[in-house]
């Protein structure tokens, strides 16, 4: 398209002419839409920035607030959580105890007439050399005798196999929960778990002297693991929780 030159001819003087009227006057000219006008000193951009910021903060602090009481609230729902499991745990070992020592207190209640035997003899010696001494010897039937060694064995031989299985399975369970108890009753079961197996120990000498066909067969053994199963069976009683306590009484 082409325009008539007179038409570019009138838009150069009407320039003209605007330049010549007000030469130090800035003028902007816009071809479309209304006239901008611009107050001298005022900076549209910086309010912007500012509102934005001052919006930044605000949303970043209600942010921290919010993400802050979801942590508060995390954690004391974990700690409710502990609680509860440590609460769990302990009831747990409280049973066990209980089983356990019901279990232990049988083998030491009413025991035979020859573990009696031994036992008196072993507690009647205060020197724990003459009572490391009690043995029953082939070649000397007193202050023991066959009948003894028979008995005892037999006392041994009912708490094996099975019922040892179980009272094991029991003993190991507390000795797993002991780090979640009280530190008093944590140290009542590691004791426990050391009488248990150091008079399951004895228990076991004993059987096997017997069996190999040994001179002399250790009977201080059978005193010593009657002892710790006593032990045992007192150090079990201070697991058991107050409740349980009062209904088995």
């Amino acid at each position: 398209m082409h325009f008539p030159i007179a038409l570019l001819q009138h838009v150069a003087d009407t320039v003209h002419k605007v330049h010549v009227a007000a030469p130090d006057t800035i003028q902007r000219v816009r071809l479309v839409g209304p006239v901008e006008v611009v107050p001298h000193g005022f900076d549209l951009n910086a309010l912007a920035m500012t509102v934005a910021t001052v919006a930044l903060v605000g949303i970043t602090y209600v942010s921290y607030r919010r993400a802050q009481a979801l942590s508060e609230e995390v954690v004391r729902l974990q700690k409710a959580r502990e609680k509860d499991r440590i609460r769990s745990v302990g009831a747990r070992a409280s049973g066990v105890a209980y089983a356990l020592q019901r279990q232990l207190q049988s083998w030491v209640d009413e025991p035979p007439g020859a573990v009696q035997h031994v036992v008196d003899m072993y507690d009647s010696l205060k020197d724990d050399v003459l009572r490391d001494g009690l043995v029953y010897a082939r070649i000397n039937v007193e202050p023991t005798s066959q009948e003894t060694v028979t008995g005892c064995r037999e006392w041994i031989d009912t708490h094996t196999g099975e019922h040892f299985d179980r009272a094991e399975q029991r003993v190991q369970q507390l000795l797993q929960d002991a780090p979640e108890l009280e530190e008093p009753l944590a140290e009542n079961v590691r004791k426990a778990f050391v009488r248990f197996y150091r008079a399951t120990r004895w228990m076991a000498e004993v059987t096997l002297a017997a069996e190999l066909g040994n001179v002399e067969i250790p009977l201080a053994n059978v005193a010593k693991a009657y002892h710790d199963l006593q032990s045992c069976v007192r150090l079990l009683d201070r697991v058991i929780g107050k409740e349980l306590l009062k209904v088995a009484l």
